[in-house]
């Protein structure tokens, strides 16, 4: 069930049920978990998903690309001082997301902070 305030943040985003691709590896466990974990707090707010797993060298080549992915993980807080839990790299529209339609993921950073 999608609670109030995640749909009111979509809404407010301008989400349009656009698949939001989440990048990530399973060479490195703990990002790969908090992929999974991610991906499922993204599709209860009522985000449509897609998981894309692929080796450490592809993920590392693809970060580099405009296409494949909106968010990555690239952290786990016990590698940073920070209490705020894990960092995920986000496509905005000045980092030039994906296609012109996803424009509304930037929204989305509202939605990954409320449901950290």
């Amino acid at each position: 069930m999608v609670s109030f305030l995640a749909e009111s943040l979509l809404e407010e985003a301008g989400y349009d049920g656009e698949v939001v691709r989440l990048i990530t590896t399973r060479d490195y466990e703990d990002l790969y978990n908090m992929s999974v974990v991610l991906q499922q707090q993204l599709e209860d707010a009522g985000v449509n998903t897609d998981m894309v797993v692929a080796d450490w060298p592809t993920v590392t080549s693809e970060l580099d690309s405009a296409e494949g992915w909106e968010i990555y993980i690239i952290t786990a807080s016990r590698m940073v001082s920070s209490a705020s839990g894990p960092s995920a790299l986000l496509k905005t529209p000045m980092a030039g997301p994906a296609s012109p339609e996803m424009s509304s993921v930037s929204g989305l950073s509202s939605i990954i902070s409320v449901l950290s």
